[in-house]
C-alpha cells in the first residue's frame, strides 16, 4: 500500500534508508520508461561512484578537554615540598588516524539509441544529498553545465527539503515567478535549449505526472512519478522501516509539523 501522505514521505530523507530508496525508485523509473519508449530507445540504469568527505556536514557534537588524561603531560608540581616538578623526559607517540572518503553508489538513468549506444539522448538524474553539499554540490554541478551545454537532455528530480538549490533552473527564477517549493523537478530538452520546464511542489502535493524529453526525432514520453513512488514505497516495505513517532532529519515549520501530524492520524 502507498504512504501517509499525498506526495513525497518526509521520513524517506534519511541517512540510513535515503541510498536504499534512490536506487530502488531508479529501477523503477527506468522499467517505467522501457514500456513507453518507441523502439529505437532504451533506458538503462547506471552507477556513478562518488567519494565524499566523512566529516562533511556532520556537526560537531560537543567540546571535551584534551588535556585532562593526557599521558604525555608533565606533572604541575610536587606537592609535599611545593617546588617546581621537573618534567620527565617522553616520547610523544604519534597517531595513525584513518579518514577515508565515505563511498557512496548513486543511481542515474540514460536514455540511449539502441543502435548506437554510445549516443544519450537524455540523462535523468535523481538527486542525493551529497550532490546538494560541499565538494559533491561542486562535482554535480560541473557534470550539470557539461550536459547544458550538450546534445542530451537532462532531467533533475530533487526530492530532498534539505541542501543548496542545485537543480539547472537559477532559484531566482523561481522566486521571481513568486514559487513555493519543497521538491523540484526541472527539464532541460535540448530542443528548446533556452527554456526549463520546471514542477515546483511542496509536502501537501502529489508529484507531478512529467514528460521525458527523447530530442528531434522522438515525441516525449510520459512519466508518473507518484504512481512509482506508491509501487517503490510498498514494495520496499518502508512503512515497516520510517518511525513516525521520531522527528524527520529535517525539520518542520510550526505549519508543516501540524498539517503532517493531522495526516498521520488518519
Amino acid at each position: 500500500m502507498p504512504g501517509p501522505f499525498p506526495g513525497m514521505d518526509p521520513w524517506l530523507e534519511n541517512r540510513i534508508l535515503w541510498q536504499s530508496f534512490h536506487n530502488k525508485y531508479a529501477a523503477y523509473c527506468e522499467t517505467a520508461l522501457n514500456r513507453v519508449l518507441p523502439p529505437q530507445l532504451v533506458a538503462t540504469t547506471e552507477m556513478r561512484i562518488q567519494l565524499t568527505d566523512p566529516n562533511e556536514g556532520r556537526p560537531d557534537v560537543g567540546i571535551v578537554n584534551r588535556f585532562a588524561t593526557s599521558p604525555n603531560l608533565p606533572a604541575h608540581g610536587d606537592g609535599d615540598r611545593g617546588g617546581v616538578a621537573v618534567a620527565e623526559r617522553t616520547t610523544v607517540v604519534p597517531l595513525v588516524i584513518s579518514a577515508f572518503p565515505d563511498e557512496e553508489r548513486q543511481a542515474y538513468l540514460t536514455i540511449r539509441d539502441v543502435l548506437h549506444q554510445e549516443s544519450v539522448v537524455t540523462v535523468i538524474e535523481l538527486l542525493s544529498p551529497s550532490n546538494k553539499r560541499g565538494r559533491g554540490y561542486e562535482q554535480y554541478r560541473a557534470k550539470q553545465a557539461e550536459l547544458l551545454q550538450s546534445e542530451t537532455s537532462l532531467v533533475e528530480i530533487d526530492l530532498l527539503r534539505a541542501g543548496t538549490h542545485t537543480v539547472a533552473v537559477p532559484e531566482s527564477r523561481l522566486l521571481a515567478r513568486q514559487a513555493v517549493w519543497d521538491y523540484l523537478v526541472c527539464v532541460h530538452d535540448v530542443t528548446d535549449r533556452w527554456n526549463y520546464r520546471v514542477w515546483p511542489f511542496t509536502l501537501v502535493h502529489r508529484l507531478p505526472e512529467i514528460l521525458i524529453p527523447l530530442g528531434a526525432d522522438f515525441s516525449p514520453v510520459q512519466l508518473d512519478l507518484q504512481t512509482l513512488l506508491d509501487e517503490c514505497y510498498d514494495t520496499g516495505r518502508y512503512g515497516s522501516l520510517l518511525r513516525y513517532t521520531q522527528p524527520p532529519e529535517v525539520p518542520f515549520t510550526e505549519g508543516e509539523a501540524q498539517w503532517v501530524g493531522e495526516v498521520l492520524q488518519r
